[in-house]
């Protein structure tokens, strides 16, 4: 199971990419996890929103937006979650949006909308806080004990 981490910007603050290698370095195989900067599908995801066209996923790909106001998990559903999606896809790709979130059209490519709480987050914080708890969920995925 590959996790991608989408977006749609590049030069962040060392500690921003200290805080996500710190996690994505303690996955192991089959189970990775990747940040994709200035992302090109979440580009091309826009443009096609904006077009109003229709946009074919690879198979084996689900599309989350991270957006509040979503549904919202606690970790342990999280995991059971993602678990449940590892059965039918070999790719999830997670989109932060930018300061202003998610353009309007977009939101309607993604599979399902997830908000991580209703507190309301920098985009740029995003990126360590989504690696850990994508982390947190893999290890529950892979039956170390729940720790809170």
């Amino acid at each position: 199971m590959k996790f991608n981490l989408h977006i749609d910007q590049a030069k962040f603050p060392k500690w921003i990419y200290a805080g996500f290698d710190n996690y994505a370095d303690k996955f192991r195989y089959p189970y990775e996890l990747v940040l994709v900067e200035k992302s090109l599908l979440y580009k091309n995801l826009i443009k096609y929103s904006n077009l109003a066209k229709p946009f074919s996923k690879p198979m084996g790909h689900y599309y989350i937006g991270l957006d509040s106001p979503s549904k919202v998990l606690d970790s342990e559903q999280l995991s059971n979650h993602l678990q449940s999606l590892s059965q039918g896809f070999s790719e999830l790709h997670f989109f932060i949006g930018s300061a202003y979130g998610h353009p309007k059209n977009v939101k309607s490519y993604f599979d399902e909308r997830l908000s991580l709480s209703s507190l309301t987050f920098g985009h740029q914080i995003m990126i360590p806080i989504m690696a850990e708890v994508i982390y947190r969920s893999y290890t529950l995925m892979i039956g170390h004990p729940y720790h809170k």
